[in-house]
């Protein structure tokens, strides 16, 4: 880069010799320097040579921002969100990328929350528009303003609210989770908060102190295993779904614990009898079902494991699983040699 000559032009004419180049940023200003196309009678620190003398900011020394004051002079917060309403943004990610992209002047800043926290911000929805006068999310109304809001859907069970709040009917205002967010302020039911039993405590009806009744283990499991549900997280779709009956708990393995729980598959009826995954058989017995397949090698029994002959009750790492329990080797246990094999593979 060339040194800066001592007879420097007046700022006026080395300005409009730089305007001329069409540089877009000070970072290309600072590669142009580099490269050395910089004249050495136009400084390559203008805004320390020029301070005094005419210099007003980069975008104004470099023609891309004629007028423009330096970067960080902002507009007064409503002549700022004005602007940046009439861009339509509809949410913080769209704004975020609006200034990536380089729509976002110069005068305005890039974190308005903290340049205008105490000159009239309100929320990201208001300084967006599409949420005017709107507090940040999050912050609710007094709960029986919410209530009363709420009570003029004419909402008949928790799920049409739950729906409501789905298809976007519940306003920012209102919490999708009020009997947590008002729970100590004047909450007391669904029904009363939805309104078709004003007044209404919670759990206070015979219909709804009989659900606590539930079922003896073995008749429940009876009717769960007619739903033919193959894993827990059908088993939870169905409850989610309303197909589970009152007298039926959702959480069995705790209210059956100690009443004939065995496991979920045992539950569910596809693995009847079974225990829990991941409770296996002690090492004889284990063994003396394997030696039954006749398996001649350990790519054997790998085979015959990946294409789902192993019952699940069986160690698919036995010499992990048995290690000080009876194991003694591979040919051992596929008992296609006698116990006293060295085979340790």
């Amino acid at each position: 880069m060339q040194a800066a000559s001592k007879h420097s032009l007046p700022f006026e004419e080395a300005r409009e010799l730089v305007r001329k180049v069409e540089l877009k940023s000070q970072k290309e200003w600072w590669q142009w320097c580099r490269d050395g196309h910089r004249p050495s009678n136009i400084a390559s620190h203008p805004d320390l040579t020029y301070k005094d003398k005419g210099w007003l900011s980069w975008p104004d020394w470099m023609g891309y921002g004629m007028g423009l004051p330096p970067v960080g002079t902002f507009l007064v917060f409503e002549e700022a969100r004005a602007i940046v309403r009439s861009a339509e943004l509809k949410n913080h990610k769209q704004w975020e990328q609006w200034c990536r992209d380089g729509h976002r002047p110069s005068d305005i800043p890039s974190h308005p929350d903290q340049t205008y926290s105490d000159k009239g911000w309100l929320s990201w929805r208001d300084w967006l528009g599409h949420g005017e006068g709107l507090p940040p999310v999050g912050t609710f109304l007094e709960f029986e303003e919410a209530r009363a809001l709420v009570r003029k859907a004419e909402l008949k069970n928790k799920e049409q609210w739950e729906q409501w709040c789905r298809v976007g009917h519940r306003p920012y205002d209102i919490p999708s989770l009020p009997n947590q967010t008002y729970k100590d302020k004047g909450w007391l039911s669904w029904p009363d908060w939805l309104g078709y039993g004003v007044g209404r405590p919670k759990c206070r009806s015979m219909q709804e102190m009989t659900r606590k009744k539930f079922l003896e283990f073995e008749e429940a499991r009876a009717i769960v295993r007619r739903a033919e549900l193959k894993k827990v997280k059908e088993w939870q779709q169905w409850c989610r779904d309303g197909h589970r009956p009152s007298n039926i708990p959702s959480n069995p393995d705790v209210t059956y614990s100690d009443k004939g729980w065995l496991s979920w598959r045992d539950w569910l009826g596809y693995g009847e009898g079974l225990p829990p995954v991941g409770t296996f058989l002690v090492f004889e017995e284990a063994r003396a079902l394997v030696r039954k397949a006749e398996l001649k090698s350990c790519e054997q029994w790998e085979e015959w494991c990946r294409d789902g002959h192993r019952p699940s009750n069986i160690a698919s790492h036995p010499a992990l699983t048995y290690k000080d329990k009876g194991w003694v080797s591979m040919a051992d246990w596929l008992g296609y040699a006698t116990a006293s094999s060295t085979d340790s593979t």
